[in-house]
């Protein structure tokens, strides 16, 4: 977003590759709290934010993870 408000773009060989590792480490390191408290709500029976947020997270990822390999479309990696 910052590089089409600047009109500037940086790409490099790997670039894709580099977003998917970084974005994998802040999925799981930031997004623990939401995922375990999906499984918490989820195993209760007793669906809330912690299962919205964890949802919203894990289907953007796996997404954005599927048009790395197999998709065609525009990652949500940001």
């Amino acid at each position: 977003m910052i590089q089409m408000f600047f009109n500037y773009s940086l790409a490099f060989a790997g670039d894709t590759a580099l977003a998917l590792i970084l974005s994998t480490i802040v999925f799981f390191y930031g997004g623990w709290p939401f995922l375990t408290g999906m499984v918490s709500e989820l195993r209760y029976r007793s669906p809330g934010m912690m299962t919205l947020i964890g949802f919203a997270i894990s289907v953007a990822y796996f997404y954005s993870v599927a048009t790395v390999f197999w998709l065609e479309g525009m990652d949500f990696f940001w």
